[in-house]
């Protein structure tokens, strides 16, 4: 891998691999513009072996795993109010695999919430009998691409 392109767990990573799209290199479109048309992607995959396994997950894998099946597809998400920004940024990226976002917990198949979410809330949730989990539960599954 060449300088300046470690792979980072960003909204744009999480969005491409949520998407089924390659993460690439700027190589890449150095190589789009000399041929004059798009270039296959996959040859500019960036790879950090690191990172990869750090987060318990192979790039190429979870690429080919979001083409085949949307990892959230028949999910309904619900952030509890009051949780950290990552959650909102989660409600960004989750319709990309496949997630309706709703507005009700009692809709919801995946509740998220973090520690400064509303305790009225989770508690509804819990009454509910839906489990609540942390932001991190999800962004692994979408690195991942598969719910653990």
């Amino acid at each position: 891998m060449s300088a300046g392109t470690a792979l980072k767990r960003t909204r744009n990573v999480l969005a491409c691999l949520a998407a089924a799209r390659p993460v690439v290199s700027v190589a890449w479109v150095d190589a789009c513009a000399s041929a004059g048309s798009v270039v296959e992607a996959d040859r500019y995959l960036i790879r950090d072996s690191a990172v990869e396994k750090e987060f318990r997950f192979k790039m190429t894998e979870s690429l080919d795993s979001a083409r085949r099946n949307k990892l959230l597809s028949g999910q309904a998400l619900y952030v509890l109010p009051g949780s950290l920004a990552v959650c909102d940024m989660l409600c960004e990226v989750a319709p990309l695999a496949g997630a309706r976002i709703t507005h009700s917990v009692d809709d919801a198949t995946i509740v998220l919430g973090t520690a400064g979410a509303s305790a009225q809330e989770r508690s509804r949730a819990e009454a509910a009998k839906k489990t609540v989990r942390e932001p991190e539960w999800l962004l692994s599954a979408i690195m991942q691409q598969q719910l653990p």
